[in-house]
C-alpha cells in the first residue's frame, strides 16, 4: 500500500486573484484528472482544503512517478484564460503493523519536504 499526499500549489493565490469560483473549478479538474491517473482499485479523494490523497494497493514504488507524470500539464479554464496547475506531492509505503495515522504522517512530511525543495510554482 502507497500513500500519496497532493498540495496544490499557490492555491490561495488563484482564489485572491481569481476567485472562488475558479478556485472551485481548479479544485473540481484536479480531482477529475486525479481519478483518472488512478487504478480501478485505487482511492482518490479530496483531504482537505487545496490538499488530495490517494491510496494505492499493491503499488510498486516505481509506479508512483507514473501517476505524479500523469498529472502534469493540467490546464483549468477560468474566465476565459488557461491556467495552469502546479502541485507538491509527497508519498510514502505502508510498512506492516503501522497504523494509518501514521502512514499518512510519514508521506505528509514528504510532501512537505517536496513542498519546500519545489523551486517552481506555476499557479497563477
Amino acid at each position: 500500500m502507497t500513500a500519496i499526499l497532493f498540495d496544490l500549489d499557490n492555491f490561495k493565490k488563484v482564489n485572491d486573484r481569481y476567485g472562488h469560483a475558479a478556485g472551485d473549478t481548479l479544485l473540481k479538474a484536479f480531482a477529475e484528472n486525479l481519478s483518472r491517473s488512478t487504478r480501478g482499485s485505487d482511492v482518490a479523494a479530496r483531504y482537505g482544503g487545496d490538499e488530495f490523497v490517494a491510496l494505492l494497493p499493491d503499488c510498486k514504488p516505481d509506479d508512483v512517478q507514473f501517476i505524479l507524470k500523469r498529472l502534469n500539464g493540467l490546464r483549468v479554464d477560468v474566465g476565459g484564460g488557461m491556467l495552469p496547475v502546479s502541485y507538491s506531492a509527497g508519498w510514502a509505503n505502508y510498512i506492516p503493523g503501522e497504523s494509518a495515522e501514521d502512514l499518512l504522517k510519514r508521506a505528509d512530511a514528504e510532501l512537505y519536504i517536496n513542498k519546500r525543495a519545489s523551486k517552481v510554482h506555476a499557479i497563477v
